[in-house]
């Protein structure tokens, strides 16, 4: 896996011959329109900023986010929680999910954006800020 600035790479095997970039894809416009101080309250907001690993997001956002990625051809590859001080977020290393790797189906996705709500709901009682990396996936 390559990381740079907000750009992750993920390359499969050669046989797959497929490269999954997740992380901040659009434009340098929209990145710029992200305020990385703000917690986002709605999924609508993040999938109009193409979402990003920059955008916080509160418990129902992120919990709508994954129950709607698969229609936006996305898959939740992973849910970093923690907790909200505004305007401040306190990452928590107890509150890590990480996604199938990678499923490249439609079915697949589905299923583990599924999961990945579920995740949500249960550590909403300890965490109330969730970040999500999402990637393309491939059907």
């Amino acid at each position: 896996m390559v990381v740079s600035g907000f750009l992750r790479r993920r390359v499969l095997p050669e046989s797959v011959g497929v490269v999954l970039t997740v992380g901040s894809t659009g434009s340098s416009s929209l990145n710029m329109r992200i305020d990385h101080s703000h917690r986002y309250e709605s999924a609508d907001e993040f999938f109009a900023l193409k979402g990003s690993v920059v955008m916080k997001l509160t418990t129902e956002a992120a919990n709508d986010v994954c129950k709607k990625a698969a229609a936006h051809g996305l898959l939740v590859a992973r849910i970093e929680g923690g907790i909200w001080h505004a305007p401040g977020f306190e990452a928590r290393v107890d509150c890590i999910w990480d996604g199938e790797d990678p499923p490249t189906t439609s079915n697949a996705a589905i299923e583990n954006n599924r999961r990945a709500a579920a995740f949500i709901c249960e550590e909403s009682g300890e965490h109330d800020t969730f970040i999500l990396t999402t990637l393309r996936y491939l059907a």
